[in-house]
């Protein structure tokens, strides 16, 4: 397992700059991450595990950390880890990848906004909008402790 970063300290390169969308807003976060070619199998998954390392950087505190492996496959991983007052944990899992683009769409498979306010597009419902709002929580508890508000619970 790469560590990206620990305690504070950047592995290998000086960090680089984040897409820093500085938002929490897990709706903007979901749009964003289904627009991501993420299809299992192949190579694409590292595109969204690339956006994910560098929102998570961009929000981490000095206390937190980010760990990076592959699968045998070769298949990105990410952990972060923001410590809390206890170590207790609450832990987040998403997966990152969507079934590859098929026939039959009558949207956009990589997102589209619909009627009603509804949105469209492989991984809206799964997974890509349950890994929007774990990165919606995640980041929104990294920037309060950035300001020394520590979650109760470690967050994984």
């Amino acid at each position: 397992m790469q560590i990206v970063r620990w305690n504070g300290k950047q592995a290998g390169d000086e960090r680089k700059e984040a897409g820093n969308m500085q938002n929490t807003d897990a709706v903007v976060w979901t749009k964003k991450l289904v627009s991501i070619e993420s299809t299992n199998p192949g190579k694409e998954e590292h595109e969204i595990a690339g956006f994910l390392e560098q929102e998570i950087l961009a929000a981490l505190p000095e206390s937190g950390e980010l760990k990076k492996d592959y699968t045998k496959e070769g298949r990105p991983i990410l952990m972060a880890v923001l410590p809390g007052e206890t170590k207790e944990e609450l832990v987040f899992i998403c997966h990152m990848d969507t079934v590859p683009i098929t026939g039959g769409w009558t949207k956009n498979p990589l997102g589209e906004d619909g009627e009603n306010g509804r949105f469209f597009g492989r991984g809206s419902c799964d997974m890509k909008s349950g890994l929007a709002c774990a990165l919606s929580a995640f980041t929104s508890m990294a920037l309060k402790a950035r300001d020394g508000q520590k979650p109760k619970r470690t967050l994984v």
